[in-house]
């Protein structure tokens, strides 16, 4: 716990990956010469937030690309089911066996 400097940040970096980088280091007076200002002033874990933010961002969007087969094929069950529920109502509407009656129920079912 406490604060660490940016070489040390960057050493802890190589040693963990295994790599052997050089690191070069500016004057402040030089930078400032170039109008070099710094980047931001984030802490580290605000940019593993929204790293895993825009993850969590593309790998929504990525599923839902890949599932757009089951969509078309759920939008075209729906469609031939409403299709054939409106042929079962035509069907039924013009069938004359569907037709209503007039029916008289007499007390223990006789008609």
């Amino acid at each position: 716990p406490g604060t660490r400097t940016m070489g040390e940040v960057l050493q802890a970096c190589a040693e963990a990956a295994g790599r052997r980088p050089r690191l070069v280091w500016a004057e402040a007076a030089a930078l400032a010469a170039a109008d070099v200002s710094p980047w931001i002033d984030m802490p580290l874990w605000l940019l593993l937030f929204i790293g895993g933010f825009i993850g969590l961002l593309v790998g929504w969007f990525g599923s839902w690309l890949a599932q757009g087969k089951w969509r078309k094929a759920a939008r075209d069950s729906r469609s031939e089911v409403a299709q054939l529920q409106q042929e079962l109502a035509d069907v039924r509407r013009n069938d004359p066996r569907e037709q209503p009656r007039d029916v008289t129920v007499f007390p223990g079912g006789l008609m």
